[in-house]
């Protein structure tokens, strides 16, 4: 079985072995996207990472052919296997939706596809650990959810549901100069939160002064200020927490507004970002949600909990997902 998480940073690709019944040969790349190919239209990144998606998978196979393909996309997926938007990948300008289950089934005939959202697969992997009921969200590239009732993702009738890293939501407050920003994704994910700093530092470079980070560095365009924010961080940099503690505000409005509507109490969050940053993220999280949602006694320290490092819950979750689902086709909610 042929496995793909498709992230907007990485593509990760493997094979699972069913009868040993673990992955072999796995590998890691950059994701095709807006941000590395600036010139490129809509079409060509597709294009781009379905070429890539191949490559990979001869690369792993060794030139035998797959049996099954499951993917795990980063956006929402219809039943048809298209996806209505990718704005990690696309980007705000370019996104629209792109039929990834046909595109894949072009270039693999007469092969099983399984396209399905990356949240989705997470949430299988938590549902084979035995939860029912439960939150999974991806602190990653941009920020998505899924909600798991009975054990079921909860997405409706048209595949449009969990994206709550695309809900609008007004400003914030919390900060010492005016960011414009609109939705939780743009300022709560890893991309988000960079920007955030990067703004910081350009509005306010006087409280870089005796910090770990450096204005200068989050102006110039080769950093990797995602990485610096996140090393300064885990060193327990005041600024670093400072802005992190600020970016996490309109991500812990989304979970205290899930948990009010409908009441569910297990969120899991994963995400390679969220992870990057440890168990003091998950407490500032903690402590921001238990500030903003109606104190009926919820323990919000073990409601919210963080991913293992290292653990591909999305992958895992795919193959679960696939070894339940052997017709041929593409869905997102069964």
């Amino acid at each position: 079985m042929l496995c793909y998480d498709i992230g907007g940073t990485h593509l990760r690709g493997t094979v699972y072995d069913v009868v040993a019944g673990k992955f072999v040969n796995q590998s890691v790349r950059s994701t095709p996207n807006y941000l590395l190919q600036y010139d490129a239209n809509a079409e060509d990144i597709f294009r781009r990472i379905i070429e890539e998606c191949v490559i990979l998978g001869e690369e792993l196979l060794a030139g035998q052919r797959p049996t099954t393909i499951v993917v795990g996309y980063p956006g929402p997926v219809t039943n048809q296997g298209v996806a209505l938007r990718s704005p990690t990948i696309l980007g705000s300008v370019l996104d629209k939706p792109l039929n990834v289950g046909e595109a894949l089934r072009k270039a693999h005939p007469n092969v099983n596809v399984h396209v399905l959202n990356d949240l989705i697969c997470s949430g299988f992997y938590f549902v084979k650990q035995g939860w029912q009921d439960f939150c999974v969200i991806t602190v990653g590239s941009g920020i998505g959810n899924k909600v798991f009732v009975n054990g079921k993702a909860i997405v409706g009738p048209s595949g449009r549901g969990g994206e709550i890293g695309h809900l609008k939501a007004c400003g914030f407050d919390s900060l010492p100069f005016c960011f414009r920003w609109s939705e939780i994704g743009a300022v709560s994910s890893g991309r988000g939160t960079s920007c955030l700093a990067k703004e910081w530092a350009a509005a306010r470079p006087e409280d870089f002064n005796g910090s770990l980070l450096k204005a200068e560095d989050f102006q110039a365009p080769a950093n990797d200020t995602e990485l610096l924010l996140t090393d300064a961080f885990r060193k327990n940099d005041e600024l670093a927490v400072r802005i992190v503690t600020a970016a996490c505000y309109p991500l812990a409005f989304g979970i205290a507004s899930i948990h009010q509507a409908i009441g569910i109490e297990t969120f899991m969050i994963v995400g390679g970002f969220s992870k990057a940053l440890g168990e003091r993220y998950r407490k500032i999280l903690v402590c921001t949600v238990s500030e903003m949602a109606w104190n009926l006694g919820q323990d919000w320290n073990s409601m919210i909990q963080l991913g293992k490092v290292g653990e591909e819950e999305g992958l895992l979750g795919a193959v679960a997902y696939a070894l339940e689902h052997s017709t041929n086709g593409a869905t997102n909610n069964d």
